[in-house]
């Protein structure tokens, strides 16, 4: 069972632990509305190649925009690398197509023109007839690979580029592949900026990574992704994209041992080289590693075991919810090796594990309210967000304390507020507790204090003794998020 703290009794964490609360971002976190309709459309074309041609089938998806009401499923635990649904999504066109056999495990396939020109026009009436032509459309290639290929090389002409630009496609996906991959609108213009010919895209596995890259990589996969073309007569790498981003995403299943918020996607340089890819994570909704990048070449799944992290948690009471919190990237170790788990929380870190977990844009709070609350530091955006969305405030003449121990009942005010701010009401799943030193918590944080307590989220310890004014420990506070998002 797990604890508050050190010497409080209470119970294990709740069902559910990847479950997510309403009204906050998260990857992968938002159900689908009602209203979801599909329409297919056949299409042939010819190649030119003696007699040759290709089928496949056009398929447009529509999705209402609105997001339910109700709180998003919990998945499998996915990380917050992926973006939520939110309102004003594109009307996207997906195209069906199936790509030729090769030797050796390859397979190949040319991207139709007039498939995706029909698919385009399609998507345009539609999103005309629905009022939604302010929201873009998006084009997704559905590939169908040969069965026993691992490596794909797919070419799309240069008018097909330039005809994607043309329309201002919110994002050109290609799905169904060794590794999925999706391109926003200035990628695609950093491609056609390089290139005059035609354009390929090849995915293959990475064989042979050694050094840093065999280590955090292992057996898991790691696949070479490159973007060549045509330019001026001569054959060119396309590596960077600009100001331009491509999102890979690298389907993996877990090992039976493997903590999900400890994956992430690794960029290996042929000289064993490699380096944690920052904003990747692994996605449960998806099953599948997620890798922002601007640039192309080897990337693959890695994985640091938690326990081999932090050196100072192996036997501790709070194992379990340390390694989820630093797993969701909510709470972040003490060094390199050492997560301090029986050091006070301080009001600066729990602000910032809050707004972590809320994915607030950081670059929305460069201003600063408070003369202690040095800019530029990694708590500066989270307090500022915190304090202007009234979760927390300060502590008088413009301070705000940041490396103050915060109290069992701050705490509490400070959970209840979030929750308010972000549109969640507490659940009642445990009967109101009498504690014998209720007296000791100041009225400002006495409905606050039972609202924690009756949703099972802050506890008191065996002798019915709350602590109001008791420090809180990294370990406790981790429990408590534990909770609050097993909620």
């Amino acid at each position: 069972s797990g604890s508050d703290a050190a010497g409080y009794s209470a119970p294990a964490p709740l069902n559910n632990p990847s479950g997510l609360a309403t009204g906050i971002s998260y990857a992968g976190g938002i159900l689908k509305s009602d209203g979801k309709a599909i329409t297919t459309t056949p299409f042939s074309v010819d190649t030119g190649l003696a007699g040759k041609s290709l089928s496949g089938t056009m398929m447009l998806t529509y999705e209402n925009s609105e997001v339910p009401p109700d709180r998003p499923s919990s998945g499998s635990g996915g990380s917050a690398a992926v973006p939520e649904k939110k309102s004003g999504q594109p009307v996207t066109a997906v195209i069906s197509v199936t790509a030729a056999p090769g030797a050796n495990g390859t397979a190949s396939i040319s991207i139709p023109e007039k498939a995706l020109n029909d698919a385009i026009a399609k998507a345009q009436a539609d999103a005309r007839v629905q009022g939604r032509t302010g929201n873009g459309i998006a084009v997704t290639l559905n590939v169908t690979l040969p069965q026993g290929a691992t490596s794909l090389t797919l070419t799309l002409t240069q008018d097909s580029l330039q005809d994607l630009i043309r329309v201002g496609v919110v994002s050109f996906a290609i799905d169904n592949v060794p590794v999925n991959i999706s391109f926003n609108l200035e990628a695609l213009r950093e491609i056609q900026r390089q290139s005059t010919g035609d354009v390929t895209i090849a995915f293959s596995p990475a064989q042979n990574l050694t050094g840093e890259a065999r280590e955090l990589i292992g057996s898991r996969p790691a696949y070479n992704t490159t973007i060549r073309s045509m330019r001026d007569g001569k054959a060119v790498s396309i590596i960077s994209l600009g100001g331009g981003t491509a999102t890979l995403s690298i389907p993996y299943t877990p090992g039976r041992n493997e903590a999900i918020g400890f994956l992430f996607g690794v960029y290996a340089e042929e000289n064993g080289k490699a380096a944690r890819i920052a904003g990747s994570a692994y996605d449960g909704d998806t099953g599948a590693v997620l890798i922002p990048t601007g640039h192309f070449s080897a990337y693959g799944v890695g994985y640091t075991a938690p326990i081999a992290k932090f050196t100072d948690i192996g036997n501790h009471w709070g194992r379990e919810s340390i390694d989820f919190a630093v797993g969701r990237g909510l709470l972040s170790g003490t060094s390199n090796t050492t997560f301090s788990p029986n050091a006070v929380m301080t009001r600066g870190m729990l602000v910032t594990a809050l707004g972590r977990l809320a994915s607030v844009d950081v670059k929305s709070y460069t201003t600063n309210s408070f003369t202690d609350v040095k800019a530029g530091t990694a708590f500066q955006p989270y307090i500022e967000w915190a304090y202007k969305k009234g979760i927390v405030q300060g502590t008088g003449d413009n301070r705000f304390a940041p490396d103050r121990a915060v109290t069992r009942e701050e705490i509490a005010v400070i959970f209840a507020n979030y929750a308010k701010v972000s549109g969640y009401t507490l659940p009642m799943i445990r009967s109101a507790t009498d504690y014998a030193d209720a007296s000791d918590i100041e009225d400002a944080y006495k409905s606050a204090v039972v609202s924690m307590q009756q949703a099972g989220i802050m506890m008191g310890d065996s002798g019915n003794q709350f602590h109001p004014k008791s420090d809180a420990t990294r370990a406790e506070v981790a429990t408590m998020l534990y909770r609050y998002i097993g909620i």
